[in-house]
């Protein structure tokens, strides 16, 4: 039909499905949007908010706002606000890890490029999409 295939759909319906867990590990994460107006953000705390276990694993450096191809001190690091997507899920309760690379190395390094979920512990969504509007 012409349409590109868009993993988005997949991924919001595995999260309304998700009864028990979600386990993510993200490069970077956004208001990634299904054709509904629907965001995995809003998927998310509405998993957590019917009692699913949500923890997620970011990219740090890329979990803030500014400039991202920007060195920073780490202390410059930690004093960047999170980008919204990322401040939302954190307002919500759900445990955000963000991983950076060692203290005395430049940011932007950080050693997280994967992209996987882990939903109930039987569902594994993967793959190089990133998981943002524009991927």
């Amino acid at each position: 039909n012409g349409k590109y295939y868009r993993p988005n759909h997949a991924i919001l319906s595995e999260i309304h499905r998700a009864r028990h867990s979600i386990r993510l590990c993200l490069f970077l994460l956004g208001e990634l949007q299904g054709e509904h107006g629907d965001s995995v953000i809003d998927a998310l705390i509405q998993a957590r908010a019917r009692g699913v276990d949500v923890q997620a694993i970011l990219n740090g450096h890329l979990a803030r706002q500014g400039d991202p191809g920007r060195e920073y001190t780490m202390e410059e690091e930690l004093r960047r606000p999170l980008l919204p997507a990322v401040y939302r899920l954190q307002q919500a309760g759900i445990p955000l890890l963000l991983a950076y690379g060692r203290y005395d190395q430049p940011v932007p390094y950080c050693p997280i490029h994967s992209k996987y979920c882990v939903i109930d512990e039987r569902i594994v969504l993967e793959g190089s999409f990133n998981w943002y509007n524009t991927s």
